[in-house]
């Protein structure tokens, strides 16, 4: 086991960054989008599963962000 701290970073003070700093999705859906990739890899590497949106949009559709 490893030791971790976790901080939980409300929606209202993510959307406000994201609000400052719209790029921020985009930095953001692509470590999350390399990260799922791995662990995809690593539990069912033959699954020709694709998400139908990108993750940037995701995070653009939960924080109420204009879509680019």
């Amino acid at each position: 086991l490893t030791a971790v701290v976790a901080f939980e970073i409300g929606q209202s003070h993510v959307a406000a960054i994201l609000m400052e700093r719209p790029a921020l999705a985009d930095e953001l859906s692509a470590v999350l989008a390399k990260r799922l990739e791995t662990e995809r890899k690593l539990l069912a590497p033959d699954s020709p599963h694709k998400p139908a949106i990108s993750l940037a949009n995701r995070i653009r559709e939960l924080f109420n962000l204009p879509n680019r």
